[in-house]
């Protein structure tokens, strides 16, 4: 799990951040990412499994957990100060973790 600090409420900020956020694209995400105010503050994250692309609850759970201890070893590799919604694309349970992060790196490098 992610500490507190690091935790995106996407009750309050997910329409800020398609709002005023970029979308990229990759072969195994959809990144929603926008700076905030102060560039001292950690980077904040959210996981946002859709139930189109895997339809039991268990397998998205799961999938989520699998993403966030990916993200919460490697949080120090990533550039501060960025909200980042990631929205996994379909197929991504076959992915080893390594590919995950890698891909995780090349769209969030600083």
């Amino acid at each position: 799990m992610l500490s507190k600090q690091n935790r995106l409420s996407l009750k309050t900020n997910r329409f800020r951040i398609e709002r005023e956020g970029k979308t990229f694209r990759s072969p195994l995400f959809t990144y929603l990412i926008a700076s905030r105010e102060d560039p001292g503050l950690p980077t904040r994250l959210a996981v946002l499994v859709s139930k189109k692309n895997v339809p039991l609850s268990v397998n998205r759970h799961r999938l989520r957990r699998l993403l966030t201890e990916i993200i919460r070893h490697h949080l120090g590799q990533f550039p501060p100060s960025l909200d980042v919604i990631l929205i996994p694309k379909k197929g991504l349970q076959t992915t080893p973790p390594d590919q995950i992060l890698s891909d995780l790196k090349q769209i969030l490098k600083p």
